[in-house]
């Protein structure tokens, strides 16, 4: 019995040993796949701001040249009504009313540039924000992922130790 004793103690201190490192791969897998996923998010949120800016644009164009074929329209009808009541459509009241709504009608084009401008800054500023928190969250898995790994390492040295203790004691 005096051999079987010290020889228990070895395989157990194996199996801890192995346990220890087998807890370390799984820790290290663990943290490195919640790494990749935040990586991996990080470029969906990038692409995804790509393709709302580009949304934001196309529907600002639609929309810009809705308002110019509503400019267009505008002043036909107007030159009709001038026309239709007997009055110059080259006067210089038919001239002003027309500028007047060109005018109006470049104001409402350049506050629709305006407001998609705004969009889009908001939208690649929070996506840019977001990203940078994704990626520094993934930075931050490595590293505990990294320190779990210098932990176990610990562990496996501490359950050594204690097992090389038994067998001499």
């Amino acid at each position: 019995m005096g051999v079987i004793g010290p020889l228990l103690g070895i395989g157990a201190t194996a199996l801890g040993i192995h346990a220890t490192s087998q807890k370390s791969k799984a820790d290290t897998e663990y943290y490195q796949s919640l790494a990749e996923q935040n990586e991996k998010q990080a470029v969906q949120v990038e692409e995804t701001a790509r393709e709302q800016v580009s949304l934001i644009f196309d529907t600002a164009a639609r929309q810009e040249a809705a308002v110019r074929e509503n400019l267009f329209s505008t002043v036909a009808s107007q030159r009709a009504a001038f026309a239709g009541g007997n009055l110059s459509v080259s006067s210089k009241t038919a001239e002003d009313i027309a500028r007047s709504t060109a005018n109006v009608e470049a104001k409402d084009e350049a506050a629709i540039r305006y407001n998609a401008d705004l969009s889009a800054f908001q939208v690649k500023k929070t996506a840019a924000q977001e990203k940078a928190n994704l990626l520094e969250e993934a930075k931050a898995l490595k590293k505990a992922g990294e320190e779990t790994k210098k932990g176990r390492e610990i562990e496996t040295g501490i359950t050594l130790l204690g097992g090389i203790a038994k067998l001499f004691s």
